[in-house]
């Protein structure tokens, strides 16, 4: 399996997800995974771990994808920073914030 693109995603309703380009389907992504963060308090320990869960995951499929850009996308510019430091902390794949 080869994808160029893993996307982390935060969705309207505060989930967090991740998809990938598909392969079969130009312009089409394929979800992957989600970590329902809106079914927790923010800042409790579900929520804190859900997020961890998210970076590490996401950051594994990108080495494990090889040659892959992990991207990290937000409504909220302040959301998609404080992502971003969060997978920056796993130390695993560089991550190109977009919007």
């Amino acid at each position: 399996m080869s994808a160029s693109k893993i996307t982390l995603a935060q969705t309207l309703s505060g989930d967090w997800v991740i998809t990938i380009e598909n392969p079969f389907e130009d312009g089409f992504e394929t979800e992957i995974a989600r970590f329902e963060t809106s079914a927790t308090a923010a800042g409790s320990p579900a929520f804190n771990t859900l997020i961890e869960c998210a970076a590490a995951c996401a950051n594994r499929m990108a080495r494990t994808l090889g040659d892959c850009k992990l991207k990290v996308s937000s409504h909220s510019a302040a959301n998609r920073e404080w992502m971003i430091g969060q997978v920056n902390r796993q130390r695993i794949a560089k991550v190109i914030p977009i919007i």
